[in-house]
């Protein structure tokens, strides 16, 4: 059962004290303490975890496998512009086939097998509890729920399931059609008896009360879906594959585009990174972003959960994990994809203010840094002390603010992002305090946190003035103050937030030169570690405040380099901190750090499928750099600023040649197409409106600018370099 989290606020002024004595530790443990006495565990308490519904079991009739020839021409293969699953074999005189894919448009499974040859199809379909792996999977599902009821009916199969902690529940939905052949029930199973063709489409309906069956209507529904496969795949195909289609990267891998995955795989695995190499990983994870974003984003497998007890619960790791794998939709051209994380937050505002006022006693929201079925702060202890973690609202604010940017959607910007910025900001309205050992008024972050870093002199994660704290802010009230200026509005608000950011503590620098982690002298950075969450100010641009002081710039750099040296030294670290490090790195048009950040992720954090996984190993499924990965790709290629344009920021010499097309920029413009060669570099660009737009490439000590007036709907073509003169 969810409910409100622990209530701090009445103890925020001890807290506080504690933090500025430097017994970081002391003041996480008194939030356990009051965890305790306020009736709650006193101890991590998980998230609900994201589950398999159920499996769909097909059993087909079939010689003794030791009697038998083996199958032959054994194939498989998914097509990511459909989305299509296909596994194909011949058995002596006979070709088998499977297709899969699941609809956007129709929300349902569809599974098609067909037998061409002697041989018929003969056999039975099932809808069955997930198989349980472990003990600890039986544990998970004996706390989580009922035994389900499972049912046939006709053509139809029936399973349903009740949550144990809530009303709430699920169905599964599946309708068995046979071209040929006879259907008929079996107990709580479909017998299929000589069928050259079978069609299954099923569809998962969770329930809010589990008593509110919906199994007529879904069948209703799915009747209107169809039973003809490559009709219900042409409706899906044309949703999802104008999405997928939108953006194409050629790195000059054409040669080795017609090796099968598995081989490329072992040809570059934990080795170098080709062409060939880049362009599937980053297919590929465009693929696993775009099917994993439905009513809500990915979660940290995606969708696909395989266990009862997946990774930490499977869950939304906010503080890291689902910024990684939502980062390639909007520069990716997949915009609307977006739409599941607001949605997702949308339904967990009221969670966010509770969670503000409970903690600290604020207005505004708080969103935690772990979430699934309900936007409370539950999951935290005296080691992730995440209650301190107050960075959320404000860094996803920044995805509001930018969805604006890329699309010009005024109606998007006043009834959504406006307002959620807005209570972003509340929060650090109340939350803000002044340090009182600063007679110039100087605010702290108090308490802070630096996911999910310890200091080197602390043994505790609780900290004060953690940089990434103040990176978000700077960044939220920035926007405000920008888009608010722009339009003439909330003019007492403005002088507030500009206030605000005039107190706002200063970025530090450390003992090597670096762009410290906390901005403080109390505390000193430590590089042993997988996370980069300092660098918030350092991705998909820069902060002002960094770029326009050469001093903080060459700290900036100098963090850089040592993170990605701890990586290169190291073995099994995180893939998304490689991702945080690549984009801090694109931004810097650090082009070897780049490099090194892609050819890593892209050799050690893939399997031979390439799906991504947390560790190297691979190891852990994990959706994050499906997402991350390309993005970093993205950055590399094509940066952006309203009005502003940058090619080729951090190109690595190993890419001389080469091409990609469809990357949106902020201020509505799309660079259709963008080919570089050694000597040339050429572009096309499309805007929604009319606009002057500056476009600028750097290749070595050249600069070349051109000032660009576009008009609306009109593609627009330039070269630099060949004939093209460099800018003064």
């Amino acid at each position: 059962p969810d409910r409100p989290t622990v209530e701090t606020a009445s103890h925020l002024d001890e807290i506080r004290q504690l933090i500025r004595d430097g017994k970081y530790g002391e003041a996480a443990g008194l939030v356990m303490k009051l965890d305790k006495q306020q009736g709650r565990a006193g101890h991590m308490v998980w998230t609900n975890p994201f589950f398999p519904a159920c499996d769909l079991r097909i059993r087909l009739d079939g010689a003794d496998a030791n009697a038998a020839p083996p199958p032959a021409s054994y194939r498989r293969s998914l097509d990511y512009a459909t989305g299509v699953a296909r596994v194909q074999y011949t058995d002596n005189d006979t070709l088998y086939q499977q297709r899969a894919f699941i609809s956007r448009p129709d929300n349902v499974v569809v599974l098609e097998l067909t037998a061409a040859g002697a041989k018929k199809l003969s056999g039975t379909v099932a809808v069955a509890s997930h198989a349980l792996s472990d003990d600890k999977d039986k544990r998970m599902i004996a706390q989580g729920v009922e035994d389900p009821n499972v049912s046939a009916d006709g053509n139809w199969l029936i399973f349903r399931r009740a949550y144990k902690g809530s009303e709430g529940g699920y169905e599964v939905v599946a309708r068995v059609s046979a071209a040929d052949g006879r259907i008929q029930a079996d107990k709580d199973a479909l017998r299929i008896e000589d069928a050259s063709k079978v069609l299954v489409v099923l569809r998962i309906t969770p329930l809010a009360d589990f008593q509110k069956s919906a199994v007529q209507k879904t069948r209703k529904d799915m009747e209107n879906v169809g039973a003809d496969f490559d009709a219900i795949l042409k409706r899906h195909a044309a949703v999802h594959g104008a999405i997928y289609n939108r953006q194409k990267l050629d790195l000059g891998g054409a040669k080795a585009r017609h090796v099968p995955a598995e081989e490329l795989w072992q040809q570059t695995h934990e080795k170098a990174a080709t062409p060939a190499l880049l362009e599937q990983v980053f297919d590929a994870g465009r693929y696993e972003i775009l099917c994993s974003c439905g009513d809500w984003p990915p979660n940290l497998q995606g969708i696909w959960a395989g266990t009862w007890d997946c990774p930490w619960r499977s869950d939304y790791t906010l503080n890291g994990n689902v910024p990684a794998a939502i980062g390639n939709i909007l520069n990716g051209n997949m915009p609307e994809l977006m739409q599941s994380v607001f949605g997702y937050f949308d339904g967990y505002m009221d969670d966010f203010r509770s969670n503000a006022k409970l903690h600290y006693g604020a207005r505004g929201i708080f969103i935690p840094s772990r979430t699934s079925t309900c936007g409370y702060d539950v999951t935290y202890n005296q080691t992730y002390c995440m209650t301190f973690w107050t960075a959320a609202a404000a860094w996803y604010a920044g995805f509001y603010y930018d969805y604006y940017l890329y699309t010009g959607d005024e109606k998007f910007l006043a009834e959504k992002a406006l307002p959620f910025m807005k209570e972003a900001a509340l929060f650090y309205e109340h939350f803000l305090t002044k340090d009182p050992n600063d007679p110039s008024g100087t605010y702290e972050f108090n308490p802070s946190y630096s996911p999910e870093n310890n200091a080197a002199n602390s043994p505790s994660q609780a900290c004060i003035n953690a940089t990434m704290d103040l990176a978000a802010c700077r960044q939220l009230l920035g926007n405000l103050v920008t888009v608010c200026t722009q339009r003439g509005i909330e003019a007492e608000k403005v002088a507030k937030w500009k206030d605000m950011l005039a107190h706002l503590p200063k970025y530090m620098v450390g003992p090597e030169g670096e762009l410290k982690e906390w901005c403080t002298p109390k505390l000193q950075d430590n590089q042993q570690h997988r996370h980069c969450s300092h660098f918030l100010g350092l991705w998909y641009g820069i902060d002002p405040a960094i770029a326009g002081d050469p001093a903080l710039l060459a700290a900036a750099k100098k963090a850089v380099e040592l993170r990605a040296d701890y990586r290169r030294k190291s073995g099994n670290v995180m893939a998304f901190g490689e991702m945080q490090i690549g984009l801090a790195a694109a931004s810097l048009g650090d082009a070897e750090n780049v490099w090194g950040v892609i050819e890593r992720l892209a050799t050690h954090y893939y399997y031979p499928t390439f799906a991504s996984s947390h560790n190297t190993g691979p190891s852990i499924f994990n959706a994050d750099i499906s997402g991350g990965t390309p993005a970093v790709i993205v950055e590399m290629l094509v940066q952006s600023r309203p009005g502003g344009i940058t090619l080729l920021p951090a190109l690595p010499k190993q890419l001389p040649a080469g091409s990609i097309t469809g990357v949106p920029c902020r201020g509505q413009v799309t660079v259709t197409n963008l080919h570089w060669t050694p000597d040339c570099v050429d572009f096309k660009l499309l805007s929604a409106k009319d606009q002057d737009v500056t476009v600028q490439l750097r290749r070595g000590d050249q600069l070349f600018e051109a000032k660009l007036s576009l008009k609306a709907g009109v593609e627009a073509g330039h070269r630099f370099g060949g004939r093209a003169k460099a800018a003064d």
